[in-house]
């Protein structure tokens, strides 16, 4: 089964991630820390939530690409572009 892989810096949307995965028929693996999500034959999307922490995205994608996990979709609840276009 595709796993859905959540590195969770934010506890915020927490128990959206097991019904999402559900939803994509798959299962919901989510770590504390970025270098828990190294690479796996069964993900199906690497998701970086960092809502509510949003200046701790960049650091963290580097260590997502650092563990070889995929390139991430990136979480927050900050509504400022600027953050966007810097990730």
């Amino acid at each position: 089964m595709s796993q859905l892989v959540v590195a969770a810096i934010s506890d915020s949307f927490s128990a959206l991630w097991p019904e999402l995965a559900a939803q994509a028929g798959a299962g919901a693996r989510v770590v504390d820390a970025p270098e828990e999500a190294g690479p796996a034959p069964d993900v199906l999307a690497t998701v970086l939530c960092v809502a509510g922490v949003e200046e701790a995205a960049e650091p963290a994608l580097r260590a997502l690409a650092a563990a070889g996990a995929p390139p991430a979709l990136v979480v927050g609840a900050r509504a400022d572009h600027r953050l966007a276009a810097a990730l």
